[in-house]
Formats: structure tokens, sequence, C-alpha cells
């Protein structure tokens, strides 16, 4: 299949990566879940050391509030590779993941421990002392590196967008719900998806309703509760910021919106997913 093709080059590139210089790829998604085909070691911090900071509950909540918020929110921010340290000292560089303008994902590459940097965690300097000394002579080329997979996942994640769920689509409707998923964030009408679709707007409508089984509303408004639970989950912003950057007139709209189509409060649903990935 294509997509277990576009798999195997961006883990061939992330082999390679580890090969050539010794440094491990962890790829995340904002939904939580590995890509489908992706194995545990580009999935998850796998090294010895992470893993015995995280057989701790604290520390392993700690890295939780580490990769998915602090590094998504920076990374979010920034829009481009950056070194980050986190709570159990070590090093690595954190690249985003971006779609149509929308931030979708991390990478990480590492780890590495600074030069003079102590262990937070006594009973773990053996693991953290095994880590290599990041010394700033190769960043530059494995800040490179690091966006040419990014920009190959994003390719790939774009070539989702087309194909997913959707094959069996009369193939207008497919090219317009690409369009909106990719844009979800952006005030979307119903004229544009019939301008697209080259058809009048009743035409279009009643296409897209019998093609997709829910109107032209209710499907923009449930990508963007899917996209507002992604920041909830992987970023710190307040709640303004969460319905302006999922495209809600207010934040009572969104709250209003978000508890209609995900069952809980903005707030509650936060709390509970932060709360269900330490394990």
């Amino acid at each position: 299949m294509k997509q277990d093709r576009h798999i195997r080059q961006i883990l061939d590139a992330a082999r390679a990566l580890r090969e050539l210089a010794g440094i491990n790829v962890v790829w995340k998604r904002l939904d939580g879940g590995a890509e489908t085909g992706v194995p545990g070691e580009f999935a998850l911090h796998c090294n010895p050391y992470c893993l015995a900071v995280k057989d701790g509950r604290a520390r392993a909540l700690s890295c939780v509030e580490d990769d998915n918020l602090r590094a998504a929110e920076e990374a979010r921010r920034r829009g481009k590779p950056f070194l980050k340290t986190c709570h159990a000292g070590i090093t690595e560089w954190v690249a985003p993941v971006m779609l149509a303008g929308q931030f979708e994902g991390l990478l990480f590459a590492g780890p590495f421990r600074l030069r003079g940097a102590q262990c937070p965690y006594a009973q773990l300097e053996t693991h953290f002392f095994s880590l290599p000394e990041f010394t700033g002579k190769k960043q530059d080329a494995i800040q490179s590196l690091l966006t040419l997979l990014a920009e190959r996942i994003r390719y790939y994640s774009e070539w989702i967008l087309l194909n997913r769920d959707h094959a069996d689509l009369d193939g207008r409707i497919q090219e317009v719900l690409a369009w909106m998923e990719a844009n979800s964030r952006e005030r979307l009408l119903a004229t544009d998806g019939a301008r697209r679709c080259h058809l009048s707007l009743s035409r279009f409508l009643h296409l897209f309703k019998d093609e997709t089984g829910e109107s032209f509303r209710t499907v923009c408004l449930r990508l963007r509760v899917e996209r507002a639970q992604r920041l909830l989950e992987y970023t710190r912003l307040p709640m303004a910021d969460v319905a302006e950057e999922t495209g809600f007139c207010s934040q009572n709209q969104f709250s209003l919106m978000f508890r209609k189509l995900a069952g809980v409060s903005p707030l509650r649903y936060r709390k509970r997913f932060i709360a269900s990935q330490v394990v």
C-alpha cells in the first residue's frame, strides 16, 4: 500500500540518522497515539534512562508534561527546531510537524546530556551518564536532517488527509473534506465548498449530506472540536486562546459546542486526558 511505503521511507530516514549519528528519533502525534505501522522505538522514548525515569509515577507525570505540554507549546510558538532540556536533565532537538500551517505533531532527536549537566535523580546516575554528551558540533546537521524528516511527515499527513475514510465518496466531496480538515481553524463557508465542486450551493449541500451522512455545518463543528481536543491535550493554552485557535467566536460558544460534542467541558476534558497519560 502507498501508506505503508510512506511510513517505511520515514522510518528508514530515522534509522539512518540513528546509525550514522547515534541519534534516536521519536515521532509523537498530537492525538496521543503512534501512527499505524510505527514501532514503539520511534513512538516512545525507549532509551534506558528515560525508561528508568518513567518507572516512578510522579516522574512519569513530569515526562508527560514536558513532552505533551511544554515541548508542544514551545514548538507551536517557534514553528522551527529548537533545543530543550527536560525535568530529567536530558537535552533533545525538537521539531514541529506542520500541516497547512497548523501544528500537528513533534519530532524529538537525542537524547544528550549537556557538558557539566548533573542527574537530578541520584539513583539513576549510571543511566544518565551513559548518554552521549552534546557538544554542539553536529547541531546544524541534526537540525537540517530533522527539518527534512518533519517535511516528509507533513507530505505523508497531507496524503492521509486526501485518502482517510473517504475512498468510497464522490471525488469532489473527498477534495472538500481534505480542504476542510486542513483548514479547520478558518471560517469555512459552504459557498467555498460549492465553488470547489463547481456546483450550485443547494446542489452541493445536498450532495455533501448524501455522501457523508452529515450536514456541512456539523462536519465543520466536529473538525473544530477535534482540533480543540488536541490543543487541550498537548498545550497549556488558556481556554480563550483554544477557542480562538479553533475558530469559535467566543469562549462561551466554544464551551457550549465542545460540551455538546465531547460530552464534557473543555477543562474537564484536559484534566481527564492528563491523568490518563500516567499509567
